[in-house]
């Protein structure tokens, strides 16, 4: 008896991959990035926009130069005190909903939060309160986007776990981040082209509202249903009735997110 020459013909006709699912689909790589670009073009603009917009519009009303100036960055930096309560929480929603639908829910909050900013007026139309809703708007931004890369890593790990060129679509992903970092410098650049009193008037904020496009893009790219993770699937049964995480190991799905 002659044994099978191949590791495919050892393998069980029901276990192979098709021909349909030996690739990861576009779609799902341009889900999985959209989140990222958008991400971080909020923060190439918000880095850009702090000197020449925030710092003068929203912080201006100050005696001392210097706090004037350490506020708007205390500010930006806030969005990243938050983004580990943003990947514990979407994390654990992804691991029991599926990471497709936490996805659209950090897009959402992201995009929407980056397009009101663009809608806020200044400290000498409402006073105190301008800061106070950049800041509540830096915090979502912040949350959401703590949850949004590592979700969108398992998404194209779930699409197809025996996808050849896996490595590609993650990479192609994280370039999301350097796409959203140019967009975002560049937008802002082209708006300072405008006369300075224009600029300060209505031209900083086309890029803020320029995100809405993006949210509207990825709402739809991530609509199409897509694959849960398998590990996930198979370790929910035995979570609920353990306690245990992912992997059947005890260990928290927030490690795994």
């Amino acid at each position: 008896m002659t044994q099978p020459s191949t590791q495919e013909e050892c393998t069980p006709s029901h276990a192979r991959p098709t021909g349909h699912v030996t690739t990861i689909r576009l779609r799902t790589v341009a889900a999985a990035t959209i989140g990222n670009i958008v991400e971080w073009y909020d923060f190439a603009l918000y880095t850009a926009a702090t000197p020449l917009v925030f710092q003068r519009l929203f912080f201006a009303r100050h005696d001392d130069g210097l706090l004037a100036q350490i506020e708007p960055m205390l500010v930006f930096g806030a969005g990243f005190l938050v983004r580990p309560a943003g990947g514990i929480l979407f994390g654990l929603l992804g691991d029991r909903l599926s990471h497709a639908r936490a996805l659209r829910y950090t897009l959402t909050i992201i995009g929407i939060a980056t397009a009101a900013i663009g809608l806020l007026p200044g400290q000498a139309t409402i006073g105190v309160l301008a800061p106070l809703l950049l800041l509540v708007l830096r915090l979502a931004q912040g949350f959401a986007a703590g949850g949004e890369w590592a979700g969108a890593v398992l998404l194209l790990g779930a699409d197809n776990p025996a996808a050849r060129h896996r490595g590609i679509a993650f990479a192609l992903t994280q370039s999301g981040v350097a796409a959203g970092m140019v967009l975002g410098g560049a937008a802002l650049w082209a708006a300072r082209q405008l006369p300075e009193a224009a600029f300060l008037s209505w031209g900083w904020r086309i890029p803020f509202l320029a995100a809405f496009p993006f949210l509207l893009l990825g709402l739809w790219l991530r609509a199409t249903p897509h694959r849960d993770t398998p590990i996930v699937r198979s370790a929910r049964p035995h979570a609920a009735s353990q306690g245990m995480g992912l992997q059947g190991m005890g260990l928290p799905p927030i490690l795994f997110t």
